[in-house]
């Protein structure tokens, strides 16, 4: 249900707010991002440490902090999307996790990054200056201050942040839980799930008050990239239990060709026999043809299968 208030918090922001400008601008980017996705991906800013050239920070910030941020959390949003898609094909439930993951970041940041925007350009709100001197958090609700009934839109995004947040929670621990767990009939023990939980939450908190924000991106990436050998590992072993379970299908047969009727003529050469004639080597001295290739005079059998002395299969 939440995923659906979300989606109406959404329209009602683009609705009274700018609504062409947030179309327009959205669908500009969606042509960048198409059109510069390798560059962007690969993007490192190597020269920032020079003089004389731009140092943005930005890939630190945003793709390597994010890159990481997911392979930190594929192995359990994974486990968890598996299993609540119980019955279906692993191809709809790919294409359902890439296709609405993909439109639910896309909608927000059409819609709420460039109302930002907007406010800044417009001279309505100076959203760089909160951020700079404040937080992201205070930008977020000043800029919900700006919309029609403010008090209501903040309560109803804050509320769906707290669901949102407890959710999440509630899926990793239950997939840490059924993990670690070493029996496990249908659900895993309650007291599991609420160590992980508790577990999850309490990290990041010490994190947070330890160094900030910063300190919890470094955190996220140092523990993403063990994770690379993780996710390969996973790769190679979803085809090869794909490859297992399909065999053991109840229609699954190996395809096999069977000809029924051999044919007279030879499709692959000029002669069109399958029978090479002697005439063919005598010209050749005994030092050009080995032992091995020298045809031996027999007389026409019909194919058999198996049988290495009749006429070769086609195939």
């Amino acid at each position: 249900m939440h995923p659906l208030c979300h989606y109406l918090l959404l329209l009602f922001i683009f609705i009274v707010g700018p609504t062409l400008f947030m179309a327009n601008t959205g669908l500009d980017a969606l042509g960048r991002v198409l059109s510069n996705i390798v560059k962007m991906a690969t993007w490192l800013e190597p020269f920032a440490e020079f003089n004389g050239f731009q140092n943005t920070h930005f890939p630190q910030d945003w793709t390597i902090f994010y890159w990481a941020w997911w392979l930190v959390f594929a192995p359990s949003v994974g486990l968890f999307i598996a299993r609540i898609s119980r019955g279906r094909t692993i191809r709809t439930m790919v294409a359902g996790s890439m296709f609405f993951g993909t439109m639910g970041c896309f909608l927000f940041f059409m819609v709420m990054g460039n109302y930002g925007l907007y406010l800044q350009l417009s001279g309505e709100l100076d959203v760089v200056t909160i951020l700079n001197q404040q937080s992201p958090t205070a930008a977020i609700f000043a800029m919900l201050h700006t919309l029609p009934l403010d008090y209501l839109v903040i309560f109803v995004f804050t509320l769906l942040a707290l669901i949102f947040t407890a959710t999440t929670f509630d899926s990793i621990s239950y997939i840490l839980a059924a993990v670690v767990q070493k029996e496990v009939d249908e659900e895993p023990l309650r007291w599991n799930r609420l160590f992980w939980a508790f577990a999850l939450s309490f990290m990041p908190i010490v994190l947070m008050f330890v160094g900030g924000l910063e300190t919890l991106q470094t955190a996220s990436i140092i523990g993403g990239v063990p994770l690379l050998a993780v996710a390969l590992l996973l790769c190679i072993s979803i085809v090869r239990a794909a490859n297992y379970d399909m065999r053991y299908q109840l229609d699954y047969s190996i395809k096999e060709i069977n000809i029924g009727e051999f044919p007279d003529d030879d499709p692959w050469s000029e002669e069109g026999s399958w029978d090479i004639e002697e005439s063919e080597v005598g010209n050749k001295s005994e030092v050009d043809v080995p032992i091995a290739a020298k045809p031996k005079p027999r007389e026409p059998k019909p194919h058999v299968e198996g049988d290495p002395h009749s006429k070769p299969s086609r195939l």
